[in-house]
């Protein structure tokens, strides 16, 4: 399904030319990339799930800042319910890939791009009270700094694959 042709060695150089023309930030991973793709893909598989692991408990301190007046264990309580929701409903995405019917897997992706958000604010309301308005408004908050911090720890995993062996 996910099969890549490999460079060619023209490609490769030509490819590793225009890496030198990005800015030097960019360059060890996207070197790494190009001469080994398949190890890169492979460290970033491997990381990814200890990066997800070490994310839960920032998310549950974001929480705590917008939710003041519970100790942490219930916060971190609450990220581990509402993160565990959201790994099902994109494991089902990705089972319904299995079908090999396009139509029923991107049935299943919108489903669940609608069910996540509804179901997250639910869950909100439902732990930690309050209106709705007032709710979507921590939500956006909340979703503003957990993105900030998972981009950050999406970049230093990019890093740590690009350097480890």
């Amino acid at each position: 399904m996910d099969q890549q042709q490999p460079l060619t060695a023209a490609e490769r150089d030509a490819a590793l030319r225009d890496i030198a023309r990005a800015p030097a930030v960019m360059q060890p991973f996207l070197r790494r990339a190009v001469i080994d793709p398949i190890g890169f893909k492979r460290g970033l598989i491997q990381t990814m799930p200890k990066m997800l692991f070490a994310l839960l408990p920032m998310f549950a301190g974001i929480v705590a800042l917008f939710y003041r007046g519970r100790k942490y264990p219930e916060h971190l309580y609450f990220a581990i319910h509402l993160h565990a929701f959201i790994f099902l409903a994109l494991a089902m995405t990705e089972l319904l890939k299995f079908t090999h019917e396009a139509a029923i897997a991107a049935a299943g992706g919108i489903v669940a791009a609608i069910w996540v958000p509804v179901y997250a604010t639910l869950a909100f309301r439902r732990v930690y009270g309050g209106s709705f308005p007032r709710t979507v408004a921590k939500e956006v908050g909340i979703g503003a700094i957990y993105a900030l911090v998972s981009g950050v720890a999406f970049v230093i995993m990019i890093y740590w694959v690009s350097i480890a062996t």
